[in-house]
């Protein structure tokens, strides 16, 4: 983390849908409670559930350092960690979603680690 030098403000929740779009123009953008000051690589699209090639072209990196990597899985852990929260306190009615986010963080958690 130490490369990271100047923060930026990250919303951490930036995906389709809290995104207001008025013809071709950004309009608003909704659910700003994880905001935080950061780095990009902490925003959404880069979790490993929605990265996509076009996304990284847009954003003018198509590669990542060894740091940036872990950086990665560690942000795709800390979101995990904060959907299992999630998962009580918006009461969701079954286990099957907590269960799939722990397998999630768990396995970005080995990957960390086999990583060294």
């Amino acid at each position: 983390f130490d490369e990271v030098t100047e923060p930026s403000l990250v919303h951490f929740d930036i995906w389709e849908n809290n995104i207001i779009v008025c013809g071709d123009e950004i309009a608003g953008i909704l659910d700003w409670e994880r905001a935080l000051w950061g780095e990009p690589l902490m925003e959404d699209r880069f979790r490993s559930y929605g990265m996509n090639p076009y996304f990284l072209e847009g954003f003018g990196q198509t590669e990542f350092t060894r740091s940036e990597q872990r950086r990665l899985i560690w942000y795709n852990i800390w979101i995990n960690l904060a959907f299992m929260g999630e998962h009580y306190t918006r009461m969701y009615g079954d286990e099957d979603s907590y269960r799939r986010t722990r397998d999630r963080m768990l396995t970005h958690w080995n990957r960390l680690f086999a990583a060294e």
